[in-house]
């Protein structure tokens, strides 16, 4: 068997720590990258268009609301409207 110096087995010794270093590293850091496709399908803006401001004198009609009165969003729209005790 060969006889090796100290200086040269602690060169050895330094050179597989850093082999082993950098293995643990690479182990340690590297990431596999998964990427994910997303498509967002939205419908357009909902507007209302509640026409213009009008004044109702009592025993009058009128028309509430534009032509169309909503456009956008998702349909089918429904309406509510509710009168306050003022109005009765």
């Amino acid at each position: 068997m060969k006889k090796i110096s100290l200086s040269t087995a602690k060169l050895f010794l330094n050179k597989i720590l850093f082999l082993v270093l950098v293995l643990i590293a690479f182990v340690k850091f590297s990431y596999s990258q998964t990427y994910i496709e997303v498509n967002i399908v939205q419908p357009v803006k909902l507007q209302a268009h509640a026409g213009n401001d009008t004044i109702i004198i009592k025993d009058n009609s009128v028309t509430l609301g534009e032509t169309p009165s909503v456009t956008g969003g998702k349909s089918s729209y429904s309406y509510f409207m509710e009168t306050c005790n003022q109005f009765k």
